[in-house]
């Protein structure tokens, strides 16, 4: 096993079920509105210093320091003074997080063992009052200078560093969010990163409408030699008729570009940019790179039903390859030049090289739906659940279609694409004989793998929000259909009151022997979804123990995990792969475990992304100890780590 994952449990001991184990809960983050939360107030006293994770540790002065726990359900906060210290009075007793954040430095959390990390909740009471100490480390910094295709600074070009674990990652895909735009030299600065591998990608808007053309220097160059030949050629003397040019044969109009976004050090693909490694606190510096224009395509094609008719409109969108960028306001602009309209028709022009998915959405006859002006992106489309006893979805009438597409430069002609219709998910829900609630108040949806994004402009749309499913309320004999579901990758989530979920939790969606919550599933023309039984429960499932050292002290500083046995569990974002980190006293809880075959371990350090790495997963899972979970079991299960 690999230092990275390391786990050291040494001995596992269990215990009858009957022995309680502690149970540590978190407050959740506050509401928007934490103005109508009231704190409780007590006599306990938390104080401490933040300093710097420097061999001479400084004070770090001005630093928000913010507590959560029992007891505050809005949270509090203190700034650091000059010294890097902090005072929290009047507290509730209790159990508490403490982070701490400030610009340009990684954010700290009490007893994590590295930037980033899951802390330790401390307990504070009034008869002795807690003192602690947290260090910060600064971020990393990656900067350079970015130069047009002349080797001249090239001002106004926006450049993000995108962490290289994001990539392929399909819960989390890499979002170019926090971007620098170089100054009037080109230069930009992209600092507070935390460590881990990025490569660095910049990106330009073309300024102008429709497309820009481009010549070669040495096209220009005859041009204008031609120009001053032909004033020479063409002079005329006073009173002489001036003498008509001669024809001359029509140069083809420039060639169309655009600047495309591109990878250091002059990739056009994320798979061909340089990682470059980052600590906290590193300083890279010389990144600089060249952006310079591309040239640029059109896509043209026709929109037809399955039995070949065209069909008069459609709502098309371009979703791009590769990490999600506001293409609209600082990208390439791909522009919709001919929307479908009587003769099926669409041209995509200003496409620079790359590779997409064409989708088409419509139905048969009917008008183009209305485009919002302006710009949008990022976030999910939101949906308003039917009534009850409604069906969800799109509708069974509506048509998808998708095409994808490689762009080199070439334009692309005679592009077919078949609108089918949309797929149908449905089925029922099931509750213990005689104990279930009001069932319409559940809704089923499924919802795009990764989330839908969105930016639309002049009538093109760019992202995969065209594939967005309204969700179904289950009607009172327990079913529900959704229709129209457009072929893409999905996952089932389940929504329902507070006071539902309170009692009730979904523990199996099963199609044809498959739990649909184990995995993300595919859409795709014929598939079949019908008959799907969703099972909800009373029971819940629970681990619990003490995590202790060699010498059987409490051990804190550790995370423990638990890990689906079966490797083919094993996969992003699973409910049954589940972390938490023991509290002061080693006290550990995981609870609503579906029932199975675990494997729990413990391990030194642990990032979020880690447990949606399959590599790293299976190494965890080979030092782990194993545990059997029936429907509705608690155990006790206490692990001995030592070095």
């Amino acid at each position: 096993m690999t230092g990275r994952c390391a786990a050291m449990v040494l001995v596992a001991t269990v215990l009858p079920a009957a022995i309680a184990a502690q149970q540590i809960t978190l407050a959740p983050d506050p509401p928007r509105d934490a103005r109508a939360i009231t704190n409780q107030t007590g006599a306990a006293r938390l104080s401490g210093r933040i300093v710097s994770d420097a061999a001479t540790p400084a004070p770090i002065r001005r630093a928000i320091v913010t507590l959560r726990g029992t007891g505050l359900p809005a949270g509090r906060s203190a700034i650091t003074d000059d010294n890097g210290r902090f005072t929290f009075d009047s507290l509730p007793d209790g159990r508490f997080t403490v982070t701490a954040t400030k610009t340009a430095w990684l954010s700290a959390s009490y007893g994590a063992r590295r930037p980033g990390r899951a802390g330790t909740p401390v307990a504070v009471t009034a008869a002795q009052p807690l003192e602690i100490e947290m260090r910060m480390s600064r971020g990393g910094v990656i900067a350079g200078v970015v130069r047009d295709g002349r080797g001249l600074p090239a001002a106004g070009v926006q450049v993000a560093a995108l962490n290289t674990r994001a990539f392929g990652d399909p819960v989390s895909p890499a979002i170019a969010r926090e971007t620098q735009v170089t100054d009037d030299r080109g230069n930009y600065r992209l600092y507070g990163l935390a460590p881990g591998d990025y490569v660095v990608i910049a990106f330009k808007r073309m300024v102008g409408t429709g497309e820009i053309g481009m010549r070669a220097d040495d096209e220009i160059d005859q041009l204008l030699a031609e120009a001053r030949r032909g004033a020479e050629a063409f002079a005329t003397l006073p009173g002489q008729a001036p003498a008509r040019p001669a024809d001359r044969p029509r140069r083809p109009l420039p060639k169309a570009v655009t600047y495309a976004p591109t990878f250091y050090p002059g990739a056009s693909t994320a798979e061909g940019a340089a990682r470059l490694t980052i600590q906290a606190g590193d300083e890279r510096t010389g990144v600089d790179f060249a952006l310079a224009p591309v040239p640029v395509a059109s896509i043209s094609g026709t929109i037809v039903d399955g039995n070949g008719q065209v069909i008069p409109s459609a709502t098309l969108s371009l979703v791009i390859d590769g990490p999600r960028l506001d293409t609209m306001t600082a990208g390439s602009n791909p522009r919709l030049s001919k929307a479908p309209g009587a003769d099926g028709k669409f041209i995509y022009t200003n496409m620079p090289p790359g590779k997409y998915t064409i989708v088409a959405r419509g139905k048969p006859g009917a008008p183009p739906p209305p485009v919002s002006a302006g710009t949008s992106s990022g976030g999910g489309a939101g949906f308003a659940p039917p009534p009850a006893g409604a069906i969800g979805g799109n509708g069974a009438d509506v048509l998808f279609a998708a095409a994808e597409v490689v762009v080199n430069g070439q334009d692309i002609d005679g592009l077919s694409l078949t609108l089918l219709p949309g797929t149908t998910v449905s089925g029922r829900v099931v509750f213990p004989i005689g104990a279930a609630p009001d069932v319409t108040r559940i809704n089923v949806q499924v919802s795009v793998l990764g989330g839908t994004y969105m930016s639309q402009s002049d009538g093109t749309t760019i992202g995969n929000s065209i594939a967005t499913v309204p969700g179904a309320r289950v009607q009172a004999d327990g079913t529900f259909t959704i229709t129209g579901v457009a072929p893409w990758t999905y996952v089932l989530t389940v929504n329902a009151p507070a006071d539902v979920t309170k009692t009730w939790v979904l523990r199996s969606a099963l199609l044809q022997g498959r739990d649909l919550l184990d995995s993300a599933f595919d859409v795709r023309p014929g598939a079949n979804f019908t008959g799907v039984e969703l099972a909800f429960s009373d029971r819940r499932t629970e681990i619990a123990g003490q995590l202790q050292s060699a010498t059987g002290a409490p051990a804190p500083d550790y995370f423990v995990v638990a890990v689906p046995a079966d490797p083919g569990l094993r996969v992003a974002g699973s409910r049954r792969i589940q972390s938490t980190r023991p509290a002061s006293d080693g006290a550990f809880s995981i609870a609503n475990l579906p029932p199975g075959q675990y494997l729990l371990v413990a391990l030194t350090d642990l990032e979020p992304i880690d447990l949606r790495d399959r590599v790293f997963l299976d190494q965890l899972a080979a030092g782990g100890i194993a545990i059997t979970l029936g429907e509705g079991e608690k155990k006790i299960q206490n692990l001995k780590i030592g070095g």
